[in-house]
């Protein structure tokens, strides 16, 4: 489809026709299915909500039904629910598509339920419920598998593919993610494509390998989206490329990026992305200095917190580092565990506790740096770059060495994480000044700070406020 929204219009004109006419219901539910196949997921979700429900409702009662109207209808609640997920009703969503797995069960394997299961899937891990999420995906993948669904087994591989991201296995995720990107492309399926783009790029920034290959797959969903006016896939690639571009430096490019993100989130009808979308609009203006500015966006972000769960981590360590100036005991405090809320996600629990780490080093906490240092290695058996390198991030900052903050600053540097081999390298630079031993890391860190442009967000360079906090003795 190259104009979704031209598509939209005329199949919602049938649809308004075939009502007027009265048209068989099954007609008429056809139709819908129509519909989701020209549009998808992309425009939007109020509309899709009211399209899709009256589509199942003509179905329905099942009582008796044929196997093509079962089908039919378990494929039109599937997409009933996520677009009442997308439209900011997370418990509806999930009960109306269990009760659907139920109503379907005496039928297994069915199409129709592995893409139940599915949406389900999709459904449980945007609600950050992960291990339920999991269940869902292998159960779909075994219907379809039986029902010979190959087009719902790729969207469940897909989901499984981002649940193990999630939960700790990026090397697991990002191979489910590629098998899925591979059925896909032989498929033509354009839009689980899009879908590849986005997750196997976020999977990869959130784990910290190299950003080369996720820039390039952002930039090329970007340009297939603008050109089918895919509101909803670009909500997603340009969320994602924003958080990229601010991890590379790339501030102004992050501003322009997420205001488009906010545009296409708001044509789309994706209510629940807009906090997440605003925070990172935020991290980049107050990268810029843009303090004001970066505060009003922050303040939306809070506001909008329980629409969407991901990136929760990032929204707590923005609100830290908003209080360290003022409120440095506060700052902490928001950092200190427990987190319930990231149980099954290791990557959350360890960006909080590498800032923790960061701030409590600042202050002289012991106890919130010992904290930090737990909690990565009780994720030791993480072993991507990124892990790697936060880890003996925290380590060297307990113990003060400079050395090792020196290598890991390198580290970030290859793998494409221009931002935090600048923090870095800030770090080692308030090491040295304690120390009182030379300039080196100084100097280093004042280069990268003005060939980025770059206003340190834990404060201006030198740190001479926290010269006197002395060095952190973590057990």
């Amino acid at each position: 489809v190259q104009d979704r929204q031209a598509a939209r219009r005329w199949q919602l004109l049938a649809i308004e026709q075939a009502r007027r006419l009265d048209r068989p219901a099954l007609e008429r539910a056809r139709l819908a299915q129509g519909f989701f196949d020209l549009v998808g997921h992309e425009l939007d979700a109020a509309e899709r909500v009211g399209v899709f429900r009256e589509a199942t409702s003509l179905l329905e009662p099942l009582d008796d039904a044929q196997v093509e109207v079962r089908e039919l209808w378990g494929r039109l609640v599937a997409y009933l629910g996520q677009a009442v997920y997308e439209d900011g009703r997370s418990a509806e969503a999930s009960e109306s598509l269990e009760s659907a797995i139920a109503t379907l069960a005496p039928f297994s394997p069915s199409a129709a339920r592995a893409k139940v299961l599915q949406t389900l899937s999709w459904v449980r891990w945007h609600s950050f419920e992960f291990d339920p999420a999991s269940e869902a995906a292998s159960g779909a993948m075994e219907e379809a598998r039986a029902a010979g669904a190959d087009d719902v087994y790729r969207w469940a591989l897909h989901e499984s593919g981002v649940i193990a991201g999630f939960q700790g296995d990026p090397a697991v995720g990002l191979q489910r993610l590629q098998e899925s990107h591979d059925l896909a492309e032989a498929a033509d399926d354009r839009d689980l494509l899009n879908r590849c783009f986005v997750n196997i790029s976020s999977t990869s920034l959130n784990s910290g390998y190299p950003l080369q290959r996720p820039r390039a797959l952002l930039e090329r969903a970007r340009t297939l989206g603008r050109r089918s006016a895919s509101f909803g896939t670009l909500a997603f690639v340009l969320d994602n490329y924003a958080g990229l571009s601010w991890l590379q430096g790339h501030f102004e490019d992050a501003i322009e990026q997420a205001d488009e993100a906010l545009d296409a989130a708001r044509r789309a009808g994706y209510g629940a992305m807009e906090g997440t979308i605003y925070r990172v609009r935020g991290e980049a203006l107050a990268a810029l200095g843009r303090d004001e500015e970066a505060a009003a966006d922050l303040a939306i972000a809070v506001e909008r917190a329980e629409d969407d769960p991901q990136h929760r981590d990032w929204l707590k360590v923005a609100v830290a580092r908003s209080k360290l100036r003022d409120d440095p005991a506060g700052a902490i405090a928001e950092l200190r565990g427990p987190h319930p809320e990231f149980e099954g996600y290791p990557n959350a629990d360890m960006t909080v506790a590498l800032w923790l780490g960061r701030l409590a080093f600042r202050i002289g906490d012991a106890e919130a740096m010992t904290e930090a240092l737990e909690t990565h290695l009780r994720h030791a058996g993480l072993d991507s770059p990124g892990y790697q390198l936060e880890r003996r991030w925290v380590g060297a900052l307990a113990t003060a060495d400079d050395t090792t903050l020196s290598e890991v600053s390198a580290g970030f540097e290859e793998t494409g994480y221009t931002l935090y081999a600048c923090e870095v390298l800030i770090d080692a630079a308030l090491i040295e000044a304690r120390r009182g031993a030379g300039t080196e890391m100084a100097q280093r860190a004042q280069e990268a700070v003005e060939r980025l442009g770059y206003q340190p967000v834990l404060g201006p360079m030198p740190e001479t406020r926290w010269l006197t906090a002395g060095p952190v003795s973590a057990t």
